[in-house]
């Protein structure tokens, strides 16, 4: 399997783990076990996307780098 298609199918699942926890919040149900798998799937998204795209610190500090010559 791809980045890509890991990352499709992880959204997928975290799309419909909200619904159920919805569903749950709704019916005054408890939520806990489907809430730690979220947070799981969420940290591997996380995790794959990491260096997908330079964060903000980064673009700016490339932006404002100075190079000095001796």
């Amino acid at each position: 399997m791809s980045k890509y298609q890991i990352t499709r199918e992880v959204q997928k699942e975290l799309e419909v783990l909200n619904r159920r926890i919805d569903q749950k919040i709704l019916r005054g149900l408890s939520y806990a076990l489907e809430a730690r798998r979220h947070k799981m799937l969420l940290s591997h998204l996380t995790r794959l996307n990491r260096h997908a795209i330079p964060s903000f610190f980064t673009r700016l500090s490339s932006l404002f780098s100075v190079r000095r010559f001796a």
